[in-house]
C-alpha cells in the first residue's frame, strides 16, 4: 500500500450477551494502538457493518509494516466483556527507494545473463562449425541448455517489466525494451 491509500474491509458478529464495541488494532513496527471504529449503544446480538480505514490518517513513512485485527467486545455484565478477534492481516508501505534498487539489481542479473549466454553461445558455435562436436547428443544437449538459459532471461525480463510498470518514475523506453525482450524472445 502507498501512504494515502484506504483500505476497505467488512465485519460481522454475533453474541448473546449482545455487542459493546468494535476496535481496530494495528502494529505499526511492533508498537500496538487501538482505533475504535464502532460503539454500540443500544443492545444488539448480531452486526454486520463495515469500515473504510483511511492510512493517510497515521504518520507512515516508506517500509513501515503494518499488522491489523478488528476486536469485538461483547456486554457480560457477570464475568467481564469477552473479546473475539478477527484473523491478523499485515501489509507493508511502498518504498521506491528499495523497488528501484531490487529493478536495479535484476537489470544487472540479466545483463550478466545475456552476456554469458551469448558468449557461450558463440563458443559452442564455433566448436561445432569447426567439426570438433558432430556428436548429435552433445549437440541436442547444449541447444537444451541455452534454451533453458533463454526462458531464464525472459522470466527475468518479464519480472523487471512487471514490477517497473507502477513506477512512475521508471523509464518508459526501458519499460518497452523489456516488453520487447519478453515478446520478441517467446513470439
Amino acid at each position: 500500500y502507498h501512504e494515502r491509500d484506504k483500505i476497505q474491509f467488512y465485519y460481522e458478529g454475533h453474541d448473546d450477551f449482545g455487542i459493546q464495541s468494535i476496535d481496530l488494532l494495528f502494529s505499526k513496527n511492533k508498537k500496538l494502538t487501538a482505533k475504535r471504529i464502532k460503539t454500540i449503544r443500544r443492545q444488539e446480538t448480531i452486526i454486520k457493518d463495515g469500515f473504510v480505514w483511511n492510512l493517510s490518517e497515521m504518520p507512515l513513512n516508506p517500509g513501515d509494516k503494518i499488522e491489523y485485527y478488528l476486536e469485538i467486545k461483547d456486554n457480560d455484565s457477570v464475568n467481564g466483556p469477552n473479546t473475539g478477534q478477527s484473523e491478523i492481516y499485515s501489509f507493508s508501505i511502498f518504498d521506491s527507494r528499495k523497488e528501484l534498487d531490487n529493478l536495479i539489481s535484476m537489470q544487472d542479473q540479466l545483463t550478466d545473463e545475456m552476456i554469458n549466454l551469448l558468449a557461450d553461445t558463440l563458443i559452442e558455435h564455433r566448436i561445432i562449425l569447426s567439426g570438433k562436436l558432430v556428436d548429435p547428443t552433445e549437440i541436442k544437449k547444449s541447444v537444451e541448455i541455452s534454451s533453458d538459459r533463454l526462458i531464464n532471461i525472459i522470466q527475468t525480463a518479464q519480472k523487471i517489466y512487471d514490477q517497473a510498470k507502477p513506477i512512475q518514475i521508471f523509464s518508459q523506453k526501458y519499460l518497452i525494451f523489456y516488453k520487447n525482450i519478453e515478446t520478441e524472445l517467446t513470439g
